[in-house]
């Protein structure tokens, strides 16, 4: 499936780009892959979303970065948390049904939980990332941004 396919799926998920509930405009952000590029196929739903997409400048991965590698540690953290968590519960749920059914032990196998499960998973964790604040009331996002000169920082400068 080439790119441009993909981006458009991407879009057209509901749990990727939710509309904001106070019908604020949202940015994402983009790196400049020429098959990003092609919105006029999905213009009409990043309307209907009140999105629009700003593209980083080539060849900017370098100053992005910083924010990135935040952003992304904060993901994983929350994902290995709960994914680890489910893992502890789908174990317990096996040893219990081995328990009552006379079996010793476990298998060591968990229950396949399939793409739905972990699509939800990442649809949360991206969610969860969003909605991070510090002590302050700056979103982790933000700081991110702040960090690598691509936002203000929180007195204005």
């Amino acid at each position: 499936m080439d790119g441009s396919k993909v981006f458009k799926q991407w879009v057209n998920e509901d749990r990727c780009i939710e509309r904001d509930f106070d019908d604020q405009a949202q940015v994402i952000f983009m790196d400049n892959p020429a098959h990003h590029k092609k919105l006029e196929t999905t213009a009409d739903i990043l309307d209907q979303k009140h999105v629009s997409i700003r593209f980083f400048p080539p060849n900017g991965a370098n100053v992005c970065q910083p924010m990135d590698a935040s952003i992304l540690q904060n993901f994983q953290l929350l994902w290995h948390r709960k994914w680890n968590e489910k893992k502890r519960q789908l174990s317990a749920q096996t040893n219990s049904v081995n328990t009552q059914n006379g079996s010793e032990g476990c298998s060591g196998t968990l229950q396949h939980l399939g793409k739905d499960y972990f699509l939800k998973l990442a649809a949360y964790c991206c969610r969860e990332v969003n909605h991070m604040t510090d002590s302050d009331g700056t979103s982790a996002v933000r700081k991110s941004m702040i960090r690598c000169g691509l936002s203000l920082n929180t007195t204005r400068k």
